[in-house]
């Protein structure tokens, strides 16, 4: 993990450890606030209902302290309001309470009096609000004040009254001192060790927290999808990527049992994670399939691990996986690539040794014919001879052209120029007629581009040509241009593409055809060499383009050409970098 991860783990949850304490304590001392006043109500409640001449010596002085303790409590919330120090707060609340408790058990009959327990829930709250230290200074000052209430000179009039000359009190007195100490002693000491507890809890879990925090975040950049079950089949974890190559949303995943979630499309995840849990089964780069939302074959390359505890027993099953769709286009494409090199290859070579054999064949015919005087049918048949060696010729010249495919001499131009140049080219064609119409529709502003102005004027008459072909007696061919901007090139490719459409209203190809007419030799016209579409396919590719070509039959066919935009800035490095490859 990268160190700003790992701060940013260990941060966020100390800042939220950090307020969680503060509002949890403000919450301890507000309910402590509003407990004492009616504890304190109670407890003289109490003492009145089960001995009515507890304040016969001192009524009023009881009703002052409740009336006291009450306005206590408004003080004592002010100060919570403010954010006073809490150490202050529970201090000036842990004296005032000696006082009050003191000066109750005095009106109450001293060391008789009942509310003497009132300072062992004192000592017990100071334990539990400031620990060891609170504790012993609370048993202290309630030992300190309750022999000062009792003292001959000080004390209080009611208590000297009661009990000042008793051997008894004096006993009592010392032993509740005593005690009182006793117990602030052992309560501290259980305050401490409950207070390192929790400390060590809280450490504990803020560790927890962040390396939960960082194992999230870790899973969730990983680019794989991940999956983890437990041994009851519960899913545990579910990172993002998962969500994604499964269409799943993590939280209808989530402590869910696998089989319940992945439905009958996803059957194959599910027996691999099912002989995981069951039989121990793993997975080493194997490859599945699953049907996606759409309805389109998704293929998935999956690895499985055990999660084996510490005994050796399994506690549940991994599941790494990658959508390989991109992967295999790109093998595809590789493959085919290697093919249509060794197709070119034994295609010069054949038409190399095709050429050398047609060309004293094609003078010889020529020379036969000046020579001889021919009519009717060995003039047919010497012009059929001259007419079809020269159609060969041309399909040699293709051929070759295909094998021999060289890299683009590039050059800066403007695309509505090399169209128009096209266009007008094309117009000479015998495809072209009467009743067929050329409509261009240019971008507002001309394009730079920089390509190849031989070879893509041989794409563009290509495509215009087949488009004239299609359309039987009449028909329109429409051709456009159009700059689309890419935010996600790459520097040095250019910003923008370029897109060029030839699009016709003729017969179309029929869907069974469509996937194959890019295909080198295939063709559904019966005079064509199946070899226009390739090269113009292959050019294109070259220029770092794309071909694309959609059609429906009986409404006509659309090519798209997409080039990108290369400006004379950039344009050496382009040429540089092809001429490397």
């Amino acid at each position: 993990m990268s160190p700003r991860f790992e701060s940013l783990g260990a941060l966020i949850p100390g800042l939220l450890g950090h307020r969680q304490d503060q509002r949890s304590e403000h919450g301890r001392i507000r309910a402590l606030i509003l407990a004492r006043p009616l504890a304190l109500t109670l407890a003289v409640g109490f003492g009145i209902a089960l001995n009515g001449e507890v304040f016969t010596s001192g009524a009023e002085a009881g009703a002052a302290i409740l009336l006291v303790s009450y306005a206590l409590t408004g003080a004592y919330f002010l100060l919570s309001v403010l954010r006073v120090r809490r150490g202050f707060q529970l201090s000036l609340q842990i004296v005032v309470d000696v006082v009050l408790i003191t000066a109750l058990v005095s009106i109450t009959g001293g060391a008789s009096s009942q509310y003497v327990l009132l300072y062992f829930v004192l000592i017990l709250y100071a334990s539990m609000y400031l620990s060891f230290g609170g504790a012993l200074a609370a048993s202290g000052l309630s030992a300190a004040a309750y022999l000062f209430s009792w003292s001959p000179t000080l004390g209080s009039p009611y208590l000297l009254g009661a009990e000042s000359g008793g051997r008894e009190a004096v006993v009592r007195i010392l032993f509740h001192s005593l005690l009182f100490v006793t117990v602030g002693v052992l309560s501290g000491f259980l305050a401490r060790r409950v207070e390192q507890k929790e400390r060590k809890l809280r450490d504990t879990t803020s560790e927890l927290r962040r390396v939960r925090l960082g194992t999230d975040v870790i899973l969730q950049s990983i680019g794989s999808g991940i999956m983890s079950i437990d041994s009851e089949g519960r899913v545990v974890h579910f990172n993002r990527a998962a969500s994604n190559i499964l269409d799943l949303d993590p939280s209808d995943v989530q402590n869910r049992h696998f089989e319940e979630v992945l439905g009958p499309e996803m059957a194959a995840v599910a027996q691999v994670l099912r002989r995981g849990l069951d039989h121990g089964e793993t997975v080493f780069r194997g490859e599945i399939q699953i049907v996606s939302g759409e309805g389109r074959k998704v293929p998935l390359g999956i690895n499985t691990s055990l999660i084996v505890t510490e005994s050796g027993a399994r506690a549940g099953v991994v599941a790494l996986y990658q959508d390989l769709t991109e992967a295999k286009r790109i093998d595809e494409k590789a493959k085919r690539q290697e093919t249509l090199a060794a197709l070119g290859q034994f295609s010069a070579g054949i038409a190399h040794e095709i050429r050398n054999c047609l060309s004293p064949i094609t003078g010889s015919v020529e020379l036969l014919r000046n020579e001889l005087s021919l009519e009717g049918d060995s003039e047919r048949l010497m012009n059929l001879i001259l007419k079809e060696t020269d159609r060969l010729e041309v399909f040699l010249a293709e051929l070759l052209f295909y094998a021999r495919a060289k890299p683009p001499d590039r050059q800066i131009i403007h695309i509505q120029d090399l169209i128009e140049e096209t266009v007008e080219l094309v117009k000479r064609h015998p495809a072209y007629s009467r009743g067929k119409l050329v409509k261009c529709n240019f971008a507002a502003s001309k394009t730079r581009v920089g390509l190849d102005r031989e070879q893509m004027k041989r794409v563009f008459t290509n495509l215009a040509v087949n488009a004239l072909e299609a359309m039987e007696n009449t028909g329109t061919l429409a051709v456009s241009t159009c700059l689309e901007m890419d935010d996600a090139a790459a520097p040095g490719e250019g910003g923008s593409h370029v897109i060029v459409k030839f699009e016709d209203n003729g017969a179309g190809i029929p869907s069974e055809k469509l996937h194959r007419v890019l295909e080198p030799f295939y063709s559904t016209k019966k005079s064509g060499t199946g070899l226009g579409l390739s090269i113009a396919q292959r050019v294109v590719e070259r220029h770092g383009g794309k071909l694309s070509i959609d059609s429906s039959l009986g409404k006509g066919t659309k090519v798209t050409v997409h080039i990108p935009c290369a400006v004379a800035d950039r344009l050496d490095m382009v040429c540089d970098r092809e001429k490397a490859a």
